[in-house]
């Protein structure tokens, strides 16, 4: 045997040996490429799914923040009709009182007075009894 062809034949074993672990090294990356594949696909998922969770419930506050919007929007509409029918009568009963203050005499607008305060004064003992009899209606059945 010649140097030439154990140098050969040394260079070719070589030659074997690194294309046996080249092939080795490139089937661990293959596999671990898979693997960090696989996880980063898990990861995608979880993080799509929680984007969605996200976004529903930014939805649904977004839906919420809306409809309490609404809901004030519809009490100051009402606010605005309350008041100016409030204004409209005090209006006209402003308009009625100097009426009668100029058709009629102070006896009879004292005597409207009277049987106002007396109208007052009679529902607010019937509110008292109510309330007596239900406090006391109460207390028996507690008993």
């Amino acid at each position: 045997m010649s140097i030439e062809s154990i140098t050969e034949r040394i260079r070719k074993e070589a030659q074997a040996y690194s294309d046996d672990r080249r092939a080795e090294a490139e089937a661990v990356k293959a596999e671990a490429l898979k693997t960090v594949q696989a996880e980063a696909d898990r990861l995608i998922q979880r993080r799509e799914a929680e984007a969605e969770k996200d976004a529903e419930v930014l939805i649904s506050r977004r839906q919420s923040v809306a409809d309490l919007d609404a809901r004030k929007m519809k009490l100051a509409a009402k606010q605005t009709v309350i008041d100016e029918c409030y204004d409209t009568a005090v209006e006209r009963i402003l308009a009625f009182l100097t009426r009668s203050m100029s058709s009629s005499s102070a006896d009879s607008l004292a005597a409207t007075a009277g049987r106002a305060e007396r109208f007052c004064s009679i529902k607010q003992i019937e509110i008292e009894s109510a309330l007596t009899l239900r406090t006391c209606s109460k207390a028996q059945r507690s008993s």
